[in-house]
């Protein structure tokens, strides 16, 4: 059997592809509730072109800024990960 190897994973791009992180249900709660307001403007904006379109300019707004502070989070996760490590050998 062979070691495993988080070199090869990050190589390969086998890691953190997101395929094991399933919603909690709070967030598919409050994702449903979002969904729901947002079919409820669209009714309310029906004809109206521009007001749609802002809607949808805020929805990518919103989703960008998610995905900016999810990077983030990320980010210093790792760092902190590989400082936990670092921590751990140099206490053997």
């Amino acid at each position: 059997m062979e070691k495993y190897s988080a070199i090869q994973e990050i190589y390969y791009g086998q890691c953190n592809s997101g395929k094991n992180i399933k919603p909690n249900k709070e967030y598919r709660e409050r994702s449903k509730k979002r969904c729901e307001i947002e079919d409820k403007l669209k009714e309310k904006l029906k004809g109206d072109t521009e007001g749609l379109q802002l809607l949808e300019e805020m929805a990518w707004a919103h989703a960008g800024m998610e995905a900016a502070i999810t990077e983030q989070y990320y980010r210093e996760g790792f760092s902190f990960g590989m400082l936990l490590g670092l921590e751990v050998i140099e206490s053997k």
